[in-house]
């Protein structure tokens, strides 16, 4: 059945037989199965002896033709609209001349369609697209295979792009490969961005340095290049000395602001083939790949320390900032790279034990003191668990009548393999790793809860001292701390005096000043201990609202033998008094010692020559010493 249309277009081709002529035309129709098709009439005129008599028609079908152009125009739509460039090439042509180019081709390529058609593709590749790449594209149109491959491409302009390229060949009814079909796409946004990514991931957001996980993929490939033999290589490792507290008082920003001027001063004072890396909050590490000489590596730690030293200018705000340097080189012994590493850290915490602002040198000699860390913080753990910390008691007494004034607090590790430990095998172990608090915490209400006991047993009133680290005196909760022990022990105020060391004024000045009146306004007494070892005593004594100082023991060794210890005593004593304050002589071991204190006005001493430090029980016996 034919549709209405069909009538008028056959109307028409009446009219043209009817002149002698024929006629060709497509019309649609249904077949005997009501399904739709498409026909191809061609329609002739009958002609006998020059007249025309009538005419005749010839039907094909040709639906199959027509669905096939159907799918074609389709397609090139698509391949119009497509947003990656399509190109076509003549696979029978040696130079795979470019026969069909997409307008996104154009508009990636800056090449119109007349600019590119007939020519040979390998014109958009040049000198900057590496060999290989173009060697894989010949041998896939050569074989005749797919290929999917990344690759540096030119523009008309000679500007350069990456495109992800897809060639696939295209085979006729035969099988032979007549063409090929080359889809790019720029990924050059794509790659950017994945390389931005990859950089974030190995470069620290703050300063822009490395990160430690690059640094260490380099210091594993220096080890690999050595190859076993002992490595030129050292290692510097910053460490800020008490770079916490500044950014806990200042906030994040300040702090960041911060490290990013200490890492552009550290990396003006390198060299081009030396390495900085953050480390971690505070921690940098400079590698430098061949040590020259120890001296020329020493110059260059005195350099940093002096450099980081100086005053910053953070957002108005003029903050100062020290560090401890850790140096550590090869000597043969490291068997891994991260042991280089490892000597390095210890090398900056012995320099921080040393006060900070110094650096240190670990030669990598054979140690296991890593190791022997490690277990101790562990046991650490568990004796501030279990309770093996004991406090013993040493008498402070009146240099002029004798008699007992005071008792310091003194810890003891009551370790179950090794017995009874002295501060100093764990002391510095527990202030890096932060343990201290909770010791010094458990320490402060021993020792209220001690005295305490004694007061009420005997009625006889005695100062306590209790040493307070600097990481438990920073802490926002130190005064509610003290207030708690001072109510569950019932131990009067003006019988507890907290010492102190000089490393609470790192943290900040005002901020120590504001601690210790609210200490004071407690009724707590407040001494400086370990005085004249630091670096800021004398310029800001007059400042702290303090009550009493102690003299270092090292003064008191040779104060009747060394006129130089003698005089600082001596300085030390009289510029006290002045300012109203008691002097406390530790130390004291010979009869010597004594009476040359006494005779110099000093107020109070403690020391081995009157007893050593004893449990609370046998402290409580001897009240006259």
């Amino acid at each position: 059945m034919l549709l209405p249309e069909f009538y008028d277009v056959a109307s028409d081709a009446l009219i043209l037989m009817a002149g002698g002529e024929s006629h060709s035309y497509e019309i649609a129709g249904l077949n005997a199965s009501g399904q739709a098709i498409f026909v191809d009439v061609v329609n002739l005129p009958i002609v006998v002896d020059g007249e025309i008599i009538g005419g005749y028609g010839i039907a094909r079908d040709i639906s199959e033709r027509k669905k096939a152009e159907d799918r074609m125009r389709l397609l090139e739509r698509g391949i119009e609209a497509s947003p990656n460039g399509v190109v076509m090439l003549d696979a029978s042509v040696a130079n795979y001349p470019m026969v069909y180019v997409n307008p996104a081709f154009t508009e990636m390529s800056g090449y119109q369609p007349a600019e590119a058609i007939g020519k040979g593709f390998l014109v958009l590749f040049g000198k900057g697209t590496a060999p290989e790449a173009l060697r894989l594209i010949q041998s896939a149109l050569a074989q005749q295979r797919e290929l999917d491959i990344t690759i540096l491409s030119y523009r008309k302009n000679g500007s350069t792009f990456w495109k992800k390229l897809t060639i696939t060949p295209v085979y006729d009814g035969h099988g032979d490969c007549t063409h090929y079909i080359a889809a790019q796409q720029d990924v050059t946004r794509q790659l950017k961005s994945d390389e931005l990514l990859d950089y974030q991931a190995r470069h620290d957001s703050v300063t822009g340095l490395q990160n430690r996980q690059l640094f260490e993929t380099h210091l594993n490939q220096a080890f690999a290049r050595a190859r076993g033999k002992p490595s030129d290589m050292v290692l510097l490792y910053v460490d800020l000395d008490d770079f916490k507290s500044l950014n806990e008082s200042l906030g994040r920003r300040a702090g960041d602001l911060l490290l990013a001027v200490v890492a552009d001063r550290l990396r003006k004072l390198l060299a081009n083939d030396d390495e900085l890396t953050r480390l971690a909050a505070d921690e940098f590490v400079v590698m430098r790949p061949a040590l020259q000489t120890e001296t020329e590596v020493k110059i260059l730690a005195s350099r940093m320390l002096t450099r980081l030293a100086e005053a910053y200018d953070i957002e108005g705000q003029r903050l100062s900032i020290s560090a401890s340097i850790g140096i550590a080189s090869d000597d043969g012994s490291v068997q891994q790279p991260k042991e280089l590493l490892d000597n390095a850290a210890l090398a900056a915490r012995e320099a921080k034990l040393q006060g900070g602002n110094t650096f240190c040198w670990n030669h990598g000699a054979a140690s296991t003191t890593g190791a022997e860390q490690v277990i101790m913080r562990r046991e650490l753990m568990e004796a501030i668990e279990d309770h093996q910390f004991v406090v013993h008691y040493q008498p402070l007494l009146d240099a002029k009548t004798g008699r007992l004034r005071s008792a310091e607090a003194l810890v003891r590790w009551n370790h179950p393999d090794r017995g009874l430990l002295l501060p100093g095998a764990f002391i510095s172990l527990a202030e890096q790793t932060g343990q201290i608090v909770a010791i010094g915490r458990w320490v402060l209400h021993q020792a209220c809860m001690d005295m305490a006991q004694r007061w009420r047993q005997t009625g006889q009133a005695v100062s306590i001292a209790v040493n307070i680290s600097p990481l438990q005196f920073r802490r926002p909760e130190f005064i509610e701390d003290v207030l708690a022990v001072l109510e569950a022990s019932g131990l009067p105020p003006e019988l507890l005096e907290l010492e102190v060391t000089e490393g609470v004024l790192l943290s900040g000045i005002d901020k120590a000043i504001l601690m210790l009146k609210s200490l004071r306004d407690l009724g707590v007494q407040v001494a400086i201990d370990d005085f004249g070892t630091g670096f800021s005593s004398l310029s800001y004594l007059r400042q702290l609202p303090i009550t009493k100082v102690k003299l270092d023991r090292s003064f008191i060794i040779d104060v009747t033998t060394d006129r130089g210890s003698a005089a600082i005593v001596q300085g030390v004593i009289t510029m006290a008094h002045h300012l109203g304050l008691l002097v406390v002589a530790e130390g004291i071991e010979t009869v010597e010692q004594k009476n040359y204190l006494t005779a110099s006005d000093c107020d109070l001493l403690q020391g081995f020559l009157y007893s050593r430090p004893v449990p609370l029980g046998q402290f409580a016996l001897g009240l006259e010493y």
